[in-house]
């Protein structure tokens, strides 16, 4: 079943740690809820024109490299699911894995940033049939 994440400020990272059973699909969904500094007023954080990207590795400066399929739910809501299915947990080796996800803006070069973060526990499962 789905978590729901809130990633509440635009200047700092959240972190989530993520258990995952290899050779079996994970899904989380991540709420991206910004902040005005000047009202503390709460808004859902808008992803018109932006691309969400995760990404997990062994370490940081690994090569080796596993995708997240990212869906945007609610774009206006910025509603994402991040996504690991069953034809990429199954071929995870590394008990432990670090993640990230990222958002871009395709009007803006510029623009990137990284609202989540964590650690991923892998597990591997005892029945296998």
């Amino acid at each position: 079943f789905p978590v729901t994440i809130e990633y509440r400020n635009k200047e700092y990272m959240s972190t989530y740690n993520i258990n995952i059973t290899r050779g079996f699909s994970y899904k989380v969904r991540v709420t991206l809820v910004g902040k005005d500094p000047e009202t503390d007023v709460e808004f859902p954080y808008d992803l018109t024109n932006r691309t969400v990207t995760a990404q997990a590795k062994p370490s940081v400066n690994s090569c080796k490299v596993y995708d997240f399929d990212v869906e945007i739910v609610d774009e206006v809501g910025g509603v994402v699911d991040l996504i690991m299915g069953v034809s990429t947990t199954e071929t995870i080796e590394e008990s432990k894995l670090v993640y990230d996800v990222r958002i871009t803006d395709s009007t803006d070069p510029e623009f990137a940033y990284r609202p989540l973060n964590g650690t991923i526990t892998v597990d591997s499962p005892v029945t296998t049939e």
